[in-house]
Formats: C-alpha cells, sequence, structure tokens
C-alpha cells in the first residue's frame, strides 16, 4: 500500500509540471525563438521606441576602408566635389560596412603615377576619368570627350542601353582595374583666348593649351597644343608661352586672372560636349568586396550621376552671368568655323588605326541616327 501512495503522489506531482509546460502561451515561445542574436528584450523594446523598427544589420559590422586617391584638384571644383560626396556617402549608404576615405592629389601617390598606384594595389581606388588611362588605349578617349559628340544625356542612353557600357567595361579589364562611371561634367566652353578668332585658320602657329582628342583636331589647322597644369596657366598665359586655354573645367573658364588676360571666351564646347568622371578600383579589392557592397557602390555612383546631370543644367545659366559681370567678351564661334572643325575631327577619327576605337565610333554613329530620327519625330522642339 505504502508504495501504491508513493506511485501515486509522484504521478501527481509529474503531471503538474507536465501540465504547467503544456499550458506556457504560445506566444512567449514563439518571441523567444525570433529574438535577434546578441540583442535582449529590453534592447529591442528600446529600438522600437527610438527608431520605431528593429535593428537591422549585424550589430558589430566589419568595416572595410579603402584609400581613395582625388586625381582632380580643388580647382576642379566640380569634380573634386562629386569625389567628395562619393566618399562621404560610402559609410551611411552600405550601414557602416564600407568606408571610402578620400586623399587629395598627390597626398598618396604622385598624379601621373594614380593608375599604376591602383593597378598594383598600391592605394585601393581613385577618383578617375577615361582619358588619363588612355595612353595605351586609344577607345577610351571616347569616354572622356568625343569632338561634336553626344549631349551628357544621350551619351548615357548610349552607355547604358546601347551597347557603349560593353566597350568601357572591356577596355578596363584589359588593363587589369574595375571601373565605374561615377560622374560626368559638360564644359560650356571652347576656350579663353588672348585675341579674336573668326575662322579655323587663327589657330596656325598658335600655342594653345588643350587636352584630349580635341587637341588632335587643333593639330590639323597647325596649332602648337600642350597641356598646362591649372596652377601654370596664369603665368604662361601673361608670358605668352601659350595664347589660349582650353579649360578643363567651367571653374578655371570663371578665374578673375583668365577673365583680365585672355579676355575672349568663345561657345559651344565642341571639343569635349560631356566629359565623364569614374571610380577606378584595385580589381583584388573589388572582387573581395561582398556582392552587397558591390550593389552599394554602383548606386552610391549611380546617384553621383543623376546629381550631375541635374547639376551641370542648373548651373550653366549662373556660370553665364558670372562671367559676364566679371568683363568676359562671350561670344560664339562662327558656324563656318564648326563645320571646318567637325569636318577636321572626321578626318582625325577616320585615320585612327586602333580598331576598338573604329568599333565604338561605329556603334555610337549607328546609335546617334537612330536616336536623331526619334528626336525629330518625338521630342517637342
Amino acid at each position: 500500500m505504502r508504495n501504491v501512495l508513493i506511485g501515486l503522489i509522484t504521478g501527481i506531482i509529474v503531471g503538474i509540471i507536465i501540465g504547467g509546460t503544456a499550458i506556457k502561451p504560445a506566444g512567449q515561445v514563439k518571441n523567444a525563438g525570433l529574438r535577434p542574436n546578441n540583442v535582449t528584450a529590453p534592447q529591442q523594446h528600446d529600438n522600437l521606441l527610438a527608431n520605431k523598427k528593429p535593428l537591422s544589420g549585424p550589430v558589430n559590422p566589419t568595416i572595410t576602408t579603402w584609400r581613395m586617391a582625388n586625381a582632380f584638384s580643388p580647382n576642379d571644383a566640380f569634380p573634386a566635389a562629386l569625389a567628395k560626396r562619393l566618399s562621404d556617402q560610402s559609410l551611411p549608404n552600405s550601414h557602416g560596412t564600407l568606408n571610402i576615405g578620400l586623399t587629395g592629389p598627390g597626398e598618396l601617390i604622385a598624379p601621373q603615377e594614380t593608375f599604376n598606384a591602383v593597378r598594383a594595389g598600391a592605394i585601393d581606388a581613385a577618383f578617375f576619368s577615361p582619358g588619363l588611362r588612355a595612353e595605351n588605349s586609344p577607345g577610351l578617349e571616347l569616354f572622356s570627350g568625343i569632338p561634336f559628340g553626344p549631349s551628357a544625356s544621350e551619351f548615357m542612353t548610349w552607355f547604358y542601353g546601347a551597347g557603349g557600357r560593353d566597350f568601357y567595361d572591356k577596355l578596363t579589364a584589359d588593363q587589369g582595374v574595375y571601373s565605374i562611371i561615377c560622374g560626368l561634367n559638360a564644359p560650356r566652353s571652347s576656350g579663353r583666348f588672348k585675341s579674336q578668332i573668326t575662322t579655323a585658320n587663327d589657330f596656325k602657329d598658335m600655342n594653345i593649351s588643350i587636352q584630349g582628342l580635341g587637341a588632335r583636331v587643333l593639330s590639323q589647322f597647325g596649332a602648337n597644343v600642350t597641356d598646362i597644369p591649372y596652377g601654370n596657366v596664369y603665368p604662361a598665359l601673361n608670358k605668352n608661352i601659350i595664347n589660349a586655354i582650353v579649360p578643363r573645367n567651367n571653374t578655371l573658364a570663371a578665374s578673375p586672372s583668365i577673365n583680365t588676360i585672355a579676355p575672349y571666351d568663345y561657345a559651344p564646347a565642341w571639343q569635349q560636349p560631356v566629359q565623364l568622371y569614374e571610380l577606378l578600383i584595385n580589381l583584388d579589392q573589388w572582387k573581395s568586396l561582398s556582392p552587397l557592397n558591390q550593389r552599394q557602390i554602383n548606386t552610391i555612383c549611380g546617384d553621383n550621376v543623376r546629381f550631375s546631370l541635374a547639376q551641370i543644367q542648373l548651373r550653366g545659366f549662373d556660370d553665364l552671368k558670372s562671367l559676364v559681370e566679371q568683363g568676359s567678351k562671350i561670344q560664339r564661334l562662327p558656324q563656318d568655323m564648326l563645320t571646318s572643325l567637325n569636318k577636321a575631327w572626321l578626318q582625325v577619327a577616320a585615320s585612327e588605326k586602333n580598331k576598338t576605337f573604329q568599333k565604338i565610333i561605329k556603334s555610337l554613329k549607328t546609335f546617334r541616327e537612330d536616336y536623331s530620327i526619334w528626336q525629330e519625330i518625338g521630342a517637342l522642339q
């Protein structure tokens, strides 16, 4: 009998324990299972009150830090601003996992060595332009400024939708780096001159500072072309080392010192209707990033492109107004002069022996022919 009673009591106790567990509210068990690792219930509650949503992403993320050289000095105001914008947005837009630190020209590496430094991994990245690495790859010049080429919006349509990016990516891969278009500009001026010009023959024996494919065009007319660094432009003009400067950007065109000594400012910018900027990245560094970080960089650069498109339209009139107020003598090149320059450009393009260069020109020409028909029919004039 004693053993029976003991067994009965034991059974009742076990039953109470099992029953208590069985009737524990289901919501408590579910919430406990869903609670994020390393985040306590009070923390979650505080997050909900402060942010109106739970924590997202890792609590203690690993931060990848890059050193990015800027190929553009503070005097090149717009591209310098785009480089800073990229750097500033990297950390918040990657949820604290990627920090692209920006340094000025020459702080990490000599400017002329920037491309090789990125390729070798001495620095992680650079804010750059395709034309700066076109010495042994002529096709890249076409992504830095095409004389009498398309506008910024038309060029971007070809680039993203009609094969331009395929050429760009292939040329970049052949150089052993990775690159993303990360901004653009639309230079306004075709040059600042010490004296008036009326025909293309006025370029004969003129000493002129100009970069890119436009330099090859002016050489057709007997110009002596060179490339004077920004800081040396005014002394070179003052000492008659050069007679004119085709500015890389509107900041130089608006310089008061340039307005004084080279007052004649001609438009349009036939030599470079659009200029592209890029984020140049060491290939191993790019491959080491997570797919998420890669997408985040592409997103930031895409936003830089959209920002650029808006800015080059917004500041156009203000730049023009500022130049007039400073005494610049703004004139438009005569149409017959533009026709002569365009003819010379077509000769320069046809004479280029690089096969990829010719394929890119053909692709862009075909696209522009179709695009012009659509614009004529479908766009408001």
